[in-house]
């Protein structure tokens, strides 16, 4: 289904919709932990991610990254820094992380990943080999 509202759409943008559209407010898990999970911190080993809503998932648009920027950093306003294997990654890190809009990914410090909530004007510098976007 999600496949025929998004032709085209990879792998990684279905895993996304289909594991960040879910609904757990209705379950209701045992008080137990399964592989030292716990039943009620999500994904876990008796509800996965949750109880997918298909509506949200076929609605929501995919994450998209515009006007890839080689060799820039967006400075100021983070959020996060976390990382992450590739430019991508980090794009659907930013998509899934509120109040990001705008990214740096480097390879510095093992790929790091630095999300930013950037309003209006924001300043960017040279830093070669960074990657860096804005969600669209």
């Amino acid at each position: 289904l999600y496949l025929s509202a998004n032709e085209g759409a990879t792998y990684d943008q279905v895993y996304m919709a289909l594991t960040n559209n879910v609904d757990t407010d209705t379950l209701s898990p045992p008080n137990e932990s399964c592989g030292g999970i716990p039943n009620m911190q999500y994904p876990n080993h008796v509800y996965g991610y949750g109880l997918l809503n298909i509506f949200k998932a076929v609605t929501a648009p995919p994450p998209t990254c515009t006007n890839w920027l080689d060799d820039m950093e967006f400075s100021g306003n983070d959020v996060k820094a976390v990382s992450q294997r590739t430019a991508d990654d980090c794009c659907d890190e930013c998509y899934n992380t509120p109040n990001c809009n705008t990214f740096t990914f480097t390879q510095d410090n093992d790929c790091t990943c630095r999300l930013k909530a950037v309003s209006g004007v924001f300043s960017q510098t040279y830093k070669q080999g960074a990657k860096s976007s804005r969600l669209k």
